[in-house]
């Protein structure tokens, strides 16, 4: 079933932001809240990270909040009265239009909206197309039952987006208690040198590696598919099997390879497993734990730590585009426990990894399911009218 479509400007109130100068911004909590734009959102409500003592535009709960400028199409629904950034729109639902629906039909048109956005040197959208959007309005009890199917669906999304935390805090805690504070080395574990426990430590290809990419050979791993302790095979990057042999082999990976992020979230980690055993990589630091020393797991979650990161950051040089370098690497000083208590924290990361790798399915299935129905109950295909 079609529902007769409207312009949103006939079914809701829409209020375009204007912020306040930044002399009336605060942090300690003076004034109303101030959203400034997409850096704001979360899942669903916005959290508040500033203040001001000189409110504008004005939103209240149940608004539906969209980012207009860069990025263009996210949304949140507002819980306070707040102040809104000119890099936001308030949508102020009528009595026709149910709250929770229109969130969810933002939701669906993001992509939409976002190329609306494009094409200009700022990524942004004016009011006027904003109140011009074409909306479904059935009545309000086919809304709230659209509403109600798609609440079910992101409360699966979110659960399973809990249990994935769940896991990487567990991690953390094991870690924390199995070889104490290493910030402090509260357990007196011997300090060495990277020349201590690796047999190497090199960069991966840094000079124009654009001009080796091919569509398809050997994979070249970049710092977007380094996360903390796992490798993210989205967005690859290819060289052929005849570059990678011959031009580019100081940098071909081996399984049990630990590599890290050296621009971005510098000394972000993780452990090349044996299915990528002779890859490649760009711009990452490669090091090759030396056995019975030092295990590749320990290595990776040392540095993706909350202590670890400490560690990193510390030496940090840069500017805003921070950098980790070799030349840092190599005068670091690491605790390096027990070779066996190693070994046992690896096995039961092996565990916890599994477990987590099937929860990973089960929300990528979840937000598969979600937006499969984001599309779908807007055409009328699952909700019809009586």
């Amino acid at each position: 079933m079609n529902w007769k479509l409207t312009s949103l400007s006939s079914v809701a109130e829409i209020i375009s932001g204007q912020s306040p100068e930044s002399k009336y911004y605060n942090t300690s909590g003076e004034g109303m809240p101030f959203f400034q734009g997409k850096a704001d959102f979360n899942d669903t409500h916005p959290t508040v990270r500033y203040y001001t003592n000189k409110a504008t535009k004005i939103a209240i709960p149940n608004d539906i909040l969209l980012s207009v400028r860069a990025p263009v199409g996210p949304t949140n629904i507002c819980n306070i009265e707040s102040c809104i950034g000119r890099g936001l729109a308030a949508i102020r639902p009528g009595k026709e239009l149910h709250f929770k629906y229109a969130y969810y039909f933002f939701k669906s048109i993001e992509e939409k909206l976002a190329a609306l956005g494009n094409g200009s040197t700022f990524s942004a959208i004016t009011s006027g197309v904003v109140r011009d959007i074409q909306i479904p309005v059935p009545s309000l009890t086919i809304q709230k039952k659209i509403t109600n199917i798609l609440d079910a669906a992101d409360r699966l999304c979110h659960k399973d987006k809990l249990l994935l935390e769940h896991y990487d805090q567990l991690s953390q805690s094991i870690f924390h208690d199995m070889f104490g504070n290493i910030t402090i080395n509260e357990r007196n574990w011997p300090l060495k040198k990277s020349e201590d426990y690796l047999t190497k430590l090199t960069v991966g290809v840094v000079v124009k590696p654009a001009s080796y990419y091919t569509e398809k050979g050997v994979i070249a791993l970049r710092s977007l598919n380094i996360k903390p302790n796992r490798i993210d095979l989205g967005n690859l990057a290819y060289f052929s099997k005849e570059d990678n042999e011959k031009l580019l082999s100081k940098s071909i990976l081996r399984e049990g390879d630990v590599v890290f992020v050296r621009t971005g979230i510098p000394g972000t980690a993780a452990v090349i497993p044996k299915e990528l055993d002779g890859c490649n990589c760009i711009d990452l630091i490669i090091s090759r734990p030396k056995d019975n020393v030092i295990h590749p797991i320990y290595l990776a979650y040392l540095f993706n730590s909350e202590e670890g990161k400490m560690i990193v950051s510390s030496k940090k040089v840069g500017g805003i585009q921070k950098h980790f370098n070799i030349g840092e690497f190599r005068k670091l000083k690491i605790p390096i426990p027990d070779f066996n208590l190693q070994k046992k924290f690896a096995q039961i990361m092996k565990v916890i990894h599994l477990e987590k790798s099937l929860a990973a399915h089960s929300s990528i299935k979840s937000g598969e399911l979600f937006q499969n129905l984001l599309q779908q109950v807007f055409k009328g295909e699952f909700v019809k009218e009586h």
